[in-house]
């Protein structure tokens, strides 16, 4: 159990607490202070009081009256006034360093890049300069008795109320820095970090306030969030499957859509790991797919491939998939990659070789002799049959035109051509050609057009029927009728 002081023992205390007053009214004011107690609690009082009142007399001269009447008590008298003078002095240095130690923290206060706020009994009785800028204010007198809820934002104000109460309370100090809502001088709302601790000012309790300007921050995350947002949406709603994948095969982020091209979730692809992919792709691609991922990570070498995958419900697909190396800032290389469902595209590729195949075992089991020209009129492809009739070979007539057109032939021959690239419909006329030993023949030929992508020609087909034997037939038909004709079988029969 405490023990209750005596009466003596507080009567000591009260005369210690007098002359601690006076020190240091008479320190405030300048002018010697004595105090008196004269009502107390101890008493009943509702409250302890003292007055302070000017005093004409100093410590000293009150020490030194007695010593000057009293010669028998002037030496211990002596001691205990030098022993007063020394422990003013150690006093008056504890003061000074106190002093100096407060004015180099205002200078670091008002030096700081954040803004520092002091407020007690709900009013601001400190801001630095930093802190009056960032309120907008010109000067910190501007903010000086003005109540702090005035520069809170108005749906903050009950969590920073609770706040204040608490940290008043010094009930589980919190030093966490917390995002807040401040309101200027001119009404500009802007966003904060704040932390805040109980301290002393002058003498009162109060709470020291440390902020920082967020707003241009916040203003760039919502950005990043609304560029995010946007790259999420033109990811998900493209062909393309977005995904990001470590070294291992193991899948770290992969789209949303991939479940429309492959048929597994998202989710599925990130938690089957490496044999959700390379397990999945056809056994007659997979070593050319595995090796091309090696040398993305260990040469650089961009990954660039097609193959084959087997979806969720059985079906093969072929896909083309394209990654680059990227480096994060943990130092972990990651692959960035997308990949594209190119079934169609190579269902109607192998239509079109199929048809190529088809179109060339016509050709070339045709006996007739087929060109095909460019708009150039600069032979393409020759069948087999061209050769063996005409001599020449592909090789012969790269980039020229085929010397076959006889000069009395070459006239009719350019406006058949001029009318055909005119009007495009097929043509067919009977002409000549030369053979590459200078051979004439005569040949039917039957030209249509090649037409491109967007309907326009792009090349002639020309097939060329060699006539000449049966020109040969026609014309000793044509001479046996004309003799008949004049009686002369008869006579030639009977000569002969």
């Amino acid at each position: 159990m405490v023990k209750k002081p005596t009466y003596k023992e507080l009567e000591q205390r009260v005369r210690e607490l007098e002359k601690k007053l006076a020190g240091f009214c008479s320190k405030h004011f300048g002018i010697n202070c004595r105090a008196e107690q004269r009502k107390f609690i101890a008493k009943g009082d509702e409250f302890d009081e003292f007055t302070i009142a000017p005093s004409e007399r100093t410590v000293e001269e009150k020490i030194e009256k007695p010593v000057a009447t009293d010669e028998a008590i002037r030496a211990d008298m002596a001691v205990a006034l030098k022993k007063l003078k020394k422990e003013t002095s150690v006093r008056e240095q504890v003061e000074q360093a106190l002093r100096k130690s407060e004015e180099k923290y205002r200078q670091f206060v008002d030096l700081s890049f954040e803004g520092i706020v002091i407020h007690c009994d709900g009013k601001v009785v400190y801001i630095n300069k930093n802190g009056a800028k960032l309120f907008g204010g010109g000067s910190p007198d501007d903010f000086i008795g003005k109540p702090v809820m005035d520069f809170i934002h108005p749906n903050d104000r009950d969590y920073v109320l609770k706040r204040i109460q608490k940290l008043e309370a010094k009930e589980g100090i919190e030093t966490n820095i917390v995002e807040e809502r401040f309101i200027g001088l001119d009404g500009r709302e802007f966003a904060v970090e704040v932390a805040a601790v109980p301290v002393d000012y002058q003498g009162k309790p109060a709470i020291q306030v440390a902020f920082r300007d967020i707003t241009e921050l916040k203003l760039k995350e919502e950005a990043l969030r609304e560029s995010e947002r946007r790259y999420r949406l033109v990811i998900e709603n493209v062909p393309n499957v977005a995904w990001i994948t470590g070294r291992n095969g193991r899948t770290v982020f992969i789209s949303s859509n991939v479940e429309k091209v492959y048929g597994y979730t998202s989710n599925e692809v990130l938690a089957g790991g490496d044999e959700i992919w390379f397990g999945r792709i056809h056994p007659d691609d997979r070593a050319h797919v595995q090796e091309a991922f090696r040398s993305l990570f260990d040469h650089k070498i961009q990954f660039n491939v097609e193959y084959r995958i087997q979806r969720k419900d059985g079906q093969w697909i072929w896909v083309q998939d394209r990654a680059n190396i990227v480096e994060e800032k943990a130092g972990e290389y990651l692959a960035y990659g997308l990949f594209l469902d190119i079934t169609g595209r190579k269902r109607a590729e192998e239509a079109l070789r199929e048809s190529k195949e088809r179109l060339r075992a016509i050709l070339e089991a045709n006996p007739d002799p087929v060109v095909m020209y460019d708009t150039e009129g600069h032979p393409q492809y020759l069948n087999p049959a061209f050769t063996k009739v005409f001599g020449w070979t592909i090789d012969d007539l790269r980039g020229k035109r085929i010397p076959f057109v006889p000069n009395n032939q070459k006239e009719i021959t350019a406006a058949k051509i001029k009318e055909f690239y005119a009007s495009g419909k097929t043509s067919r006329i009977e002409t000549q050609r030369l053979t590459k030993q200078g051979d004439t023949i005569d040949v039917i030929l039957s030209a249509a057009g090649i037409n491109g992508p967007k309907g326009k020609i792009v090349g002639l087909v020309v097939n060329m029927t060699d006539i000449t034997e049966k020109k040969k037939i026609e014309n000793q038909l044509q001479r046996s009728q004309k003799m008949e004709s004049l009686g002369l079988w008869q006579v030639v029969s009977l000569t002969t």
